[in-house]
């Protein structure tokens, strides 16, 4: 029989959530301030939802009214005095359901002691490694989310992955202290792990003694130290130094003003920033993984849940809390007349090119299956093309995207929707957005 790495909410298809409403005040009410809101409650221990003008909570009441703020805005929720009862019966309460108990688990994650994340509070790395091997680290991850299983219940799901960092940081990268040769061979190697294609940006892991976060590698200025940045403002507050800063808000560190620094950006803060390079760890990409830890990321199933329950170990016997429903016992499992194997069909392609199915589903002949597509489209494109196809597309992209990658982007994708449509198409220069829920800056 199939086994999922689902686990289903007890007691399946009848439960029932107690939730309390809660009001949301402040000078911006746009969706994305509901979600930043119940971001903020999330990191206090407090599962959170919006929902139609209002907050959803997976929690005792609130007593006083919690005051919410970041650096560009504030908000205050406050208890409405009016609950809610939310049941898996009710279609329209289902995904508010799910939303909630996977967010109650991330509370859970996140008082791991083991265990950290970089941007994503969904995506949880184990402390230590599982392998270390030609200067690099590997380690597993656990991806949580939660899915709506028709007439069954609520399910939670735990996903193994595994990523890559360099055991060395950047200022080791970037030593000045050794021969010529041995600079040039230590950027050569940086950039052939960061894969730093067309002035891509390389992704960091910046260690921050308690807590670990993400940013990108803009550059490093030769002499350049913690001691000579300048001033530095973090939060409205201004540090006559990189350095005066990590003395007075992290001095656990151990940074001295002789450290040298990088030049990084973080997804939230405008323009470049300076960090103590030796802080910085590069992220490495399977595609730029040396053979010795190429198979890592390759989990057979038996390991795979293995791990998982590894995972689920570590949440403890009620990883909900005592307060909510707990976990059926074991993943679940779909009865037979739900479960069955897709046959792949053949594919048509330009001049009626046919890309054959394999017929004996064994797992080489699949691989070959869907690599051979990609192959097919470029030689033969695509089956039809409507004479009415748009010839002009508008591409919207980040606004941290740097613009000549932003037009190598449109570039490319101009060359082969053309050569895959034998059509000619123009993809027009990229406008920059601020936020998904903001839209095109103008």
């Amino acid at each position: 029989m199939t086994e999922t790495n689902i686990r289903i909410v007890e007691p399946g298809f009848n439960l029932r959530l107690e939730v309390r409403v809660c009001e949301l005040s402040g000078q911006d009410s746009s969706p994305k301030t509901f979600e930043r809101a119940c971001d903020l409650l999330r990191s206090r221990g407090m599962a959170a939802v919006p929902s139609k003008g209002e907050i959803l909570l997976l929690a005792p009441r609130l007593v006083t009214p919690a005051v919410l703020a970041d650096e560009d805005w504030r908000a205050e929720a406050r208890d409405s005095g009016r609950s809610r009862t939310l049941t898996f019966a009710n279609p329209d309460d289902v995904l508010l359901m799910a939303q909630l108990l996977e967010r109650r688990l991330l509370v859970a994650a996140a008082r791991q002691p083991g265990w950290w994340k970089l941007d994503s509070a969904r995506i949880w790395y184990e402390n230590q490694p599982c392998d270390r091997k030609d200067g690099i680290a590997a380690y597993r991850r656990f991806e949580f989310s939660s899915v709506v299983v028709e007439a069954v219940g609520v399910g939670l799901v735990v996903d193994i992955g595994t990523a890559f960092f360099t055991t060395s940081s950047v200022a080791e990268f970037f030593r000045t202290d050794v021969s010529k040769d041995q600079q040039e061979s230590n950027r050569r190697r940086f950039d052939r792990l960061s894969l730093r294609q067309k002035e891509q940006k390389a992704t960091l892991r910046y260690d921050c003694g308690k807590f670990r976060t993400k940013c990108y590698f803009d550059k490093v200025i030769a002499g350049e130290t913690c001691a000579t940045t300048g001033e530095r403002t973090v939060k409205r507050k201004t540090y006559p130094s990189l350095w005066a800063y990590y003395q007075a808000q992290q001095p656990g560190l151990g940074v001295s003003a002789e450290d040298p620094v990088a030049r990084v950006s973080f997804k939230h803060i405008e323009g470049s920033v300076p960090v103590a390079s030796n802080r910085l760890f590069l992220r490495v990409m399977n595609d730029a993984l040396p053979d010795s830890l190429a198979d890592i990321d390759r989990i057979v199933p038996e390991d795979r849940k293995h791990l998982i329950q590894r995972c689920w170990d570590a949440l403890g016997d009620k990883p909900l809390g005592d307060d909510l429903p707990n976990l059926q016992p074991g993943f679940w499992r779909p009865p037979p007349e739900r479960t069955g194997r897709c046959r792949f069909p053949g594919l048509l392609f330009g001049r009626n090119a046919l890309l054959v199915a394999p017929r004996n589903g064994e797992l080489q002949a699949n691989k070959d299956f869907f690599r051979d597509r990609l192959q097919f489209l470029k030689e033969h494109g695509c089956f039809h093309v409507p004479a009415t196809v748009m010839r002009s597309i508008h591409l919207a992209v980040p606004d941290t995207l740097e613009v000549d990658a932003a037009n190598d982007l449109a570039d490319e994708m101009s060359r082969k929707l053309s050569k895959w449509t034998r059509q000619n198409i123009n993809v027009l220069d990229p406008q920059p957005y601020l936020d998904l829920a903001v839209g095109i800056r103008s």
